[in-house]
């Protein structure tokens, strides 16, 4: 992924914890390379920690579509998908 953005920022917002996991939002910012047409886009991550009896997990979840893709991609995939 980051070899298809230039540019990018990134700025923590909400926290969510219960019964031992944690999410946390980040919000950013980019300039996407994907599809030959540079353009800055907005974005949002979600990551998780998770407390366990061995230690703690971790993961991040995000659509990259956008970062990756021409705008004139993303528009046809998320006809496809929404109708």
């Amino acid at each position: 992924m980051f070899g298809a953005v230039r540019d990018v920022a990134l700025e923590p917002r909400a926290t969510v914890s219960a019964a031992g996991t944690e999410y946390r939002e980040w919000v950013g910012t980019a300039v996407a390379l994907g599809g030959a047409d540079p353009r800055p886009i907005s974005f949002s991550l979600v990551e998780r920690t998770v407390k366990t009896a061995t230690g703690t997990a971790w993961s991040l979840h995000f659509d990259t579509l956008d970062l990756i893709a021409s705008v004139q991609t993303v528009k046809e995939l998320r006809a496809r998908i929404f109708g």
